[in-house]
């Protein structure tokens, strides 16, 4: 097949290709007859493993009702709830609130990701930038030197932790759910989360049950 009989009529030079290489012809007779059609999704799914979780993470999503529910089924019809978790976690652990902060959580908790989404991500990439200068001035006036660290305990460190936040809110209004729920989530580990209060376990398990959805295989 030529590069020009794909441009010309890619359909056309499909079932010509396929004749060429199985010997049959298609055409009105052949439609008319009844073919078999084998559907393997049976066998497909029968070879997916079961969901591993580690010894903590069972233990948490039987404390953790959100958590035991994602994990009793982690198909892909879970990604909205995993997307509004990780979005949890950031914003615990960073303080990130405001209007823009409120609208994202509507629009998650509405799963609308069209027009308004896309505004709403604009939105979130100029606070990203308003916080990231707002982070350089604050270094400046500062007077440190060398590379400015994220952290909880500086003012120029939490002002970088919430630049995650505020990138896994954003992340999280992608329209493509198996992307938005693996950046998001990835955004989120940037924030800093906190051992004390369970919030790094709970990001660990959320990635081996984002993941498991993502690739039909385990994590761990």
């Amino acid at each position: 097949m030529t590069a020009a009989e794909w441009h010309h009529n890619g359909k056309a030079a499909a079932f010509a290709l396929g004749e060429r290489l199985t010997g049959i012809h298609i055409d009105r007779a052949w439609l008319a007859r009844p073919h078999r059609l084998v559907i393997p999704s049976a066998t497909a799914a029968a070879e997916r493993p079961a969901l591993f979780l580690d010894k903590q993470m069972r233990e948490l999503a039987a404390a953790d009702p959100r958590i035991a529910a994602l994990a009793a089924d982690p198909s892909p019809d879970k990604l909205p709830e995993i997307i509004r978790m990780a979005v949890d976690l950031a914003l615990r652990t960073t303080g990130l609130d405001g209007e823009l902060v409120d609208q994202a959580l509507e629009l998650l908790a509405t799963g609308e990701r069209g027009d308004r989404g896309a505004v709403a991500r604009e939105r979130l990439r100029n606070l990203h930038m308003t916080l990231r200068q707002e982070a350089q001035a604050t270094y400046e006036r500062s007077g440190a030197t060398g590379y400015a660290v994220p952290g909880h305990d500086t003012e120029i460190g939490r002002l970088m932790l919430r630049q995650e936040a505020v990138e896994t809110l954003r992340h999280a209004l992608d329209p493509d759910l198996e992307r938005a729920a693996s950046n998001a989530l990835d955004r989120t580990r940037a924030t800093h989360l906190s051992q004390e209060n369970g919030d790094l376990l709970r990001h660990r398990t959320l990635t081996a049950i984002q993941y498991y959805i993502a690739h039909n295989e385990n994590w761990l």
